[in-house]
């Protein structure tokens, strides 16, 4: 079975579970990879098509500009860890890491001791393609989260307990952050096109936002093995798998509600109240405007996919 190195996330256990539908623990093989070093310079300039968006939980507004890691060609080495995957299981990590460009590493790859890596069978990892530079927006500071950030940290500490050194080499093979920390979060689209989530890069956790009901975006499965994932506690009382069975909830009452509520209940300064409104039958064309010309980002993103 072929390798992925993983430098960032998928140094997180938990991340790498839902990437490759195992916890693959067992396998991790810690390694240097020769010739580049970690670097934040992956930025993305996000639309309504985007896969994946940031957005101020405070706010539901999306982020117009966030970086990511990747690897910049370097003198010495970074580190990460090799994870055996299926190979039908790569489809889920290309759609996960949507915007990189999956790359063989074989030859520059050496595990730390005591590690071994099957010999014959491949190792790739995923760059950002060259010259990905803040062109659309140049005045703008592209944000980070400080969860994603510190989930390579977190993931280090942790390996450094399997190859100590680790977590020493991750630090020195790591460039500082320029971009502006932020408290923000990933919204995503799940494997099979039908739903949007909300993700916690603290723990790998999310919250259900929206079911299409059908798929709306481009499906990589048939299977969304996110439906299954940890609800995000401080953000349970807004998860739809939550909101759907409480009938005491505020949310499932937006759900609910007569037509002539609606419009009272659009004017809440409660932004997620618009969200759960979308999941209303009784929402008219007239109500759907109104979100489109004065809601926020992700209730007029669902909106764009739901009608």
């Amino acid at each position: 079975m072929p390798y992925i190195f993983g430098y960032l996330s998928l140094i997180n256990s938990d991340s790498v579970r839902f990437s490759t539908q195992d916890t693959a623990q067992n396998l991790l093989v810690p390694a240097r990879l020769s010739g580049y070093r970690r670097v934040w310079t992956s930025y993305r300039h996000p639309t309504l098509q985007s896969p994946k968006h940031y957005i101020y939980l405070n706010t539901l507004e999306d982020v117009r500009c966030f970086s990511w890691a990747t690897l910049a060609p370097a003198p010495g080495f970074v580190n990460g860890v090799c994870f055996e995957i299926d190979a039908n299981d790569i489809v889920h990590v290309d759609s996960r890491e949507v915007g990189y460009t999956r790359t063989e590493i074989t030859e520059s790859l050496k595990p730390y001791q005591g590690f071994h890596l099957k010999s014959g069978e491949p190792v790739y990892t995923y760059l950002s393609p060259p010259g990905r530079l803040n062109l659309l927006y140049p005045k703008t500071v592209p944000h980070i989260s400080a969860d994603y950030i510190n989930m390579g940290f977190l993931g280090a500490l942790f390996v450094d307990t399997l190859a100590p050194g680790f977590y020493n080499d991750y630090t020195a093979t790591t460039d500082p952050v320029e971009a502006a920390i932020s408290d923000i979060r990933q919204v995503f689209w799940g494997d099979d096109g039908r739903r949007l989530y909300l993700l916690d890069e603290k723990d790998s956790s999310v919250i259900l936002l929206h079911d299409f009901g059908h798929a709306v975006f481009l499906a990589h499965s048939g299977n969304d093995i996110h439906l299954g994932r940890n609800s995000t506690p401080s953000l349970a009382a807004q998860d739809l798998r939550a909101v759907a069975k409480d009938p005491h909830s505020p949310y499932y009452e937006c759900m609910h509600c007569h037509e002539e509520e609606i419009g009272r209940r659009l004017a809440s300064p409660d932004p997620w109240t618009s969200v759960y409104l979308l999941k209303n039958p009784a929402l008219t064309t007239e109500h759907a405007a109104q979100i489109r010309r004065s809601g926020h980002f992700l209730a007029r993103l669902i909106l764009n996919y739901a009608t």
